[in-house]
């Protein structure tokens, strides 16, 4: 009858809505979507879309998306004007880890400062020896008028990483770049990294020229055992 007609088109309109729903909340993989909304120009890329597509891609090893990720920064830093995504983008870049270390250690070299800040951003929150060195030429290349940024995200950095090793501490402090030489000075004032202090007894009186640097150094650690060694310094001054 005329209700029975009624019902199974209702019926049949709800499966089609169900199905249009699934369509919807089941959409293609995130490394396509990725890529897909990559080349759209501009500023023409839904935010929440890009969001989710990010978001949903923290526990990806595949090269070719985690590149797509790092060169997302900077459409979303200059388009999309919605500071969740670099926020999210960062987040999910560190809990990548491992895989994502030297894609991001080849983006410390793009030529885009703000890049290459949100790099340094996401490498806060690793912890990983391989990057002090590539950081350092960082900041090097950087200009002097960047700003204070570069050296409190580096020092982040340097901090998070567990028993920095002492040949990198020393290269550090023997850099003829004033900023690193206080990177160094500042971590060690920090950390209280009382492990470095016989190495660098040692490379004072191997390199007289750094003399001063590394009674700097010393003087941050703040440890009894380099008093000695600053009074010595302090009489052939």
């Amino acid at each position: 009858d005329s209700g029975n007609i009624y019902a199974i088109d209702r019926y049949a309109n709800q499966i089609k809505k169900n199905t249009l729903i699934k369509k919807t909340i089941s959409p293609q993989p995130p490394e396509v979507r990725l890529k897909k909304l990559m080349t759209k120009p501009g500023g023409n890329v839904d935010n929440e879309e890009l969001l989710n597509t990010i978001r949903q891609l923290n526990r990806t090893t595949d090269p070719e998306t985690i590149k797509n990720l790092i060169n997302t920064f900077p459409k979303v830093l200059y388009f999309t004007q919605d500071y969740r995504l670099e926020e999210v983008l960062i987040l999910t870049l560190a809990s990548i880890g491992e895989p994502a270390i030297p894609f991001l250690i080849k983006a410390l070299e793009n030529p885009n400062r703000e890049v290459r800040l949100s790099v340094i951003r996401v490498l806060i929150l690793n912890n990983n020896q391989t990057v002090i060195i590539p950081l350092m030429n960082c900041l090097k290349k950087s200009s002097k008028n960047d700003g204070t940024n570069w050296t409190g995200y580096i020092i982040r950095v340097l901090l998070k990483i567990d028993n920095i090793p002492i040949k990198s501490l020393l290269e550090i402090l023997k850099d003829d770049d004033k900023r690193v030489q206080s990177i160094g000075i500042t971590v060690l004032r920090t950390s209280k990294y009382k492990e470095v202090i016989s190495p660098l007894i040692i490379e004072m009186k191997k390199n007289p020229r750094f003399r001063s640097k590394f009674a700097d150094a010393l003087g941050a650690i703040g440890d009894k055992k380099a008093i000695p060694y600053l009074i010595e310094i302090l009489k052939s001054e």
